[in-house]
C-alpha cells in the first residue's frame, strides 16, 4: 500500500519486541519469494495452504513484476547490510522506505 508510516511503524514494534531482525527480514524475503513464484506461474513451489496462496496470488496480481524484484533486492540488502550497523534496524528501515515508494 506504498504505507511507509504504518510499515516503519511495523519495524518499530519488532524491534520494541526483541525480535530477530535476521529472522524477520528473512520471512519478508519469503514472502517476497512467494509472491515471485507465483507471479512466475511457478506455484508447485509454493508451500502455503490453499487459503495462504489464495490471499498471496492475489497479492502477486497487484504488483508491478519491476516493483516486486526491487522490494526482494531492498531486502536482501538489508539482509546483508545488518551486521554492519551500529544501529541494526536502520538497514530495515531503509528498505522499508525504498520499498514504499
Amino acid at each position: 500500500a506504498k504505507d511507509s508510516a504504518g510499515a516503519l511503524g511495523i519495524a518499530a514494534s519488532v524491534t520494541e519486541q526483541g525480535i530477530d531482525l535476521s529472522v524477520f527480514i528473512a520471512d519478508i524475503l519469503e514472502y517476497l519469494r512467494t509472491l515471485l513464484l507465483i507471479q512466475a506461474g511457478a506455484t508447485e513451489l509454493v508451500t502455503e495452504s490453499q487459503s495462504e496462496l489464495s490471499e498471496r496470488a492475489a497479492r502477486a496480481k497487484s504488483l508491478d513484476r519491476e516493483r516486486l524484484l526491487a522490494m526482494i533486492n531492498h531486502f536482501m540488502t538489508a539482509s546483508r547490510d545488518l551486521r554492519y550497523f551500529t544501529l541494526p534496524v536502520l538497514p530495515l528501515e531503509v528498505a522499508i522506505v525504498k520499498s514504499c515508494m
